[in-house]
This record gives structure tokens, sequence and C-alpha cells, in this order.
């Protein structure tokens, strides 16, 4: 997103510059049209780190707290009252 983001502004923050250096004008239309693809990049790569990183908090509170109930794929763990908690039904940690 930030990088993308950067791409939008580069012809205003730039410009001046990159006119004195003769750039051409059509390179900076190139830029801009990568900006759908740099943030589709972006927000894909995100959402993958979240999910690993939801995983790892999953697979800890497990171990902390008990045992996995649905036999090791992670979306539901026991909670100390004895129930089970399943984190994709809840949309995440539904205690």
């Amino acid at each position: 997103m930030f990088v993308a983001n950067h791409l939008m502004t580069v012809d205003k923050v730039f410009g001046s510059k990159l006119a004195q250096a003769n750039f051409p004008p059509e390179k900076l239309a190139n830029l801009s049209e990568l900006v759908p693809r740099i943030r589709r990049l972006g927000n894909e790569d995100f959402s993958e780190h979240i999910s690993t990183k939801k995983q790892q908090l999953c697979d800890h509170l497990c171990e902390a707290e008990g045992e996995r109930v649905d036999g090791g794929g992670g979306d539901a763990v026991s909670t100390a009252g004895g129930g089970a908690v399943n984190l994709r039904a809840t949309g995440g940690l539904g205690y």
C-alpha cells in the first residue's frame, strides 16, 4: 500500500525535477498503471501474513490452555472451562 501510494503521487512530488531531467511523461503514465497491481499484491501479502500470525497465535494458545479438539487443524481449541471454541466460526478468538 505504501508503494502504491507513492506511485500515485510521484508525478506531483517530483514532476518539476523529472521535467528538468527530460524524463518522458509517458513513463509517468506507466507508473500510475502499476498502482492497482501493486495494491492487490500488497493486500494479498498482508492477508497471508495475518493468517500466518493468527495460526501461530492459535497454536500458542492451544499449548498454553490445553489440547486441540479438532485433530490438529488449529481452528478449534479447548477452553479453560472445558468447552470448545471454533475459531473460524467466531471469526477469531471468540472466548
